[in-house]
């Protein structure tokens, strides 16, 4: 089996999704896997304050 990733690194529970994709130069597996992604966004301190309410009465 040739492919860009190693399967057995995720658990048969974590594989949600497989795909099977038709393309000119043959066939392909595409596999949806749950994982969590913690991302910490750094707060800006900057706020939006020109809000006009007369456009929308």
């Amino acid at each position: 089996m040739k492919g860009t990733r190693d399967l057995n690194f995720y658990q048969p529970e974590q594989i949600k999704r497989v795909r099977l994709v038709r393309r000119a130069d043959g066939y392909y597996a595409q596999f949806c896997i749950q994982v969590e992604r913690h991302k910490i966004i750094e707060p800006t301190y900057r706020t939006i304050r020109t809000v006009q309410l007369v456009l929308f009465l």
